[in-house]
């Protein structure tokens, strides 16, 4: 079985192999044109991005869309991460955080199976993770002059003071596969 994966994000992709292979399932990547909604819910937006992708290619897609949220900063940014992060340096971030005693933050992912007939499996899990209160990097990785590792360098798993720049990559993916693995399940009738 192929399933195609609505994103040119490499990571997300490279994450999805990881936890479909196991049920024997490739994952295609297709980087779609089509306008994102807004909307507060991550699953919505994944949810109109997997039907509209679904119609359009007359078979079935996968989208997980992530949300980030600082509870401290009335769960600011939400699903409005990306466009956030191209805005504000981890430095900016720091500086909004620097009085703040609760550093817990929450990556939200909803992932969304549909099909052309309109069937879908919606699924969402969370990230529990916290804001450092310094930049840290992987030194090798900060030598690289094209690397912006962006806010990878201030955030860390909760009870974990390593930034997810300093992290392996390969573990990083791990704590993101729980949407990937349902699904494999799902589609697979594993247990």
């Amino acid at each position: 079985m192929i399933i195609t994966l609505l994103t040119g994000n490499h990571f997300k992709i490279e994450t999805a192999q990881l936890a479909l292979q196991p049920f024997n399932i490739k994952v295609d990547g297709y980087k779609t044109n089509l306008p994102e909604i807004q909307d507060e819910s991550v699953l919505k937006v994944a949810k109109d991005m997997a039907i509209k992708e679904a119609n359009k290619l007359n078979k079935p897609v996968v989208r997980e869309d992530h949300g980030f949220a600082i509870e401290s900063l009335n769960n600011f940014p939400g699903p409005y991460m990306a466009f956030v992060e191209k805005t504000l340096s981890p430095k900016h971030v720091l500086n909004l955080m620097k009085d703040e005693k609760n550093r817990h933050a929450t990556f939200d992912l909803g992932l969304v199976y549909a099909t052309p007939n309109g069937e879908t499996i919606e699924l969402l899990s969370q990230v529990k993770c916290q804001i450092l209160s310094e930049i840290k990097l992987n030194d090798k990785l900060a030598k690289e002059k094209n690397h912006d590792p962006g806010w990878s360098s201030i955030i860390a798993f909760r009870n974990d003071q390593r930034s997810w720049a300093e992290f392996p990559y390969q573990e990083r993916m791990e704590a993101f596969v729980t949407n990937y693995t349902k699904l494999g399940k799902i589609l697979t009738n594993a247990k």
